[in-house]
């Protein structure tokens, strides 16, 4: 696959979408995809038209709009991490999904990583398998919590028990790697809750709203019934252009091909002053 070629000439060029699809008037949805047999081709073209619709919509006065990249390594989202930390302001929300760590790592780098993973404020996950993601899980997302155990101690002269407190993991990694599916794991950005005045100075940090933790580990239960109900009211999207067959296709990509590139000439040896080829 190439990167110039006709097919990318003909979805970058004319004015039949904006994409700025968070407008108060024409408000629209943009899907985009990968092929795995071009992803470096495709990828670079994704990450072009992802970057650009990012600082159409990054501006105040727009409709709230959801930004939602799976397998974010197979492009890159430039300075991604700004756009996270600037972009709730204006009602951006942005979701990336990706498998494993190493995998992350090997294309935005130890430091991207680092700054993707530290200025995302909710966090899920199923099961993991890589250590390094594991570990990850395990230390910085869920860490320790006091925790309580009882052990109890029986003999012929009498039954005792002991009751004691330490510092555990919360959800420990072997956890994590045998979770089944349905089942998730995460933290939740934490909501901002009202300081009774009345009992600050004698204020109970494991008891407290405030304190509470965030972080769950859970089944999801989804209504199989209604999902079914809500994708019979689904329409199919509308055909923007209907080629007869593959031949007028390929004419008509062609066509635009060498519009583009004749335009191009044109328009540097305007610049440098020579006159147009003949």
């Amino acid at each position: 696959a190439r990167l110039v070629s006709p097919e990318a000439y003909w979805v970058f060029t004319g004015d039949d979408f904006d994409l700025k699809i968070s407008d108060r008037e024409h408000p629209s949805y943009l899907v985009i995809a990968n092929d795995p047999e071009k992803e470096q081709v495709i990828g670079s073209l994704n990450a072009l038209i992802l970057n650009r619709l990012v600082t159409r919509v990054n501006s105040k006065g727009n409709l709230p709009v959801s930004i939602i990249v799976d397998e974010l390594p197979t492009l890159y989202f430039y300075k991604i991490d700004r756009l996270i930390g600037t972009a709730r302001s204006n009602k951006v929300a942005v979701t990336l999904g990706f498998q494993e760590l190493p995998q992350l790592e090997a294309d935005y780098g130890k430091n991207g990583m680092q700054k993707i993973l530290t200025t995302c404020g909710n966090i899920f996950m199923g099961a993991a398998r890589n250590k390094e993601t594991l570990e990850w899980a395990q230390n910085d997302v869920f860490g320790k919590a006091k925790q309580t155990s009882k052990s109890v101690t029986i003999n012929d002269q009498k039954v005792s028990t002991s009751i004691s407190e330490k510092m555990d993991y919360l959800v420990p990694a072997a956890k994590i790697a045998d979770m089944a599916t349905g089942w998730l794991a995460g933290q939740a950005a934490r909501d901002f809750t009202p300081t009774d005045m009345s009992t600050l100075n004698g204020i109970n940090i494991e008891e407290s709203e405030e304190f509470k933790t965030t972080k769950y580990f859970c089944k999801t239960n989804f209504d199989m019934e209604k999902i079914k109900q809500e994708e019979s009211y689904y329409v199919d999207l509308p055909k923007i252009y209907a080629f007869t067959s593959e031949r007028e296709k390929e004419v008509m990509l062609n066509r635009n091909f060498k519009r583009v590139n004749d335009e191009v000439k044109a328009m540097i040896n305007e610049l440098l002053g020579k006159a147009p080829e003949e």
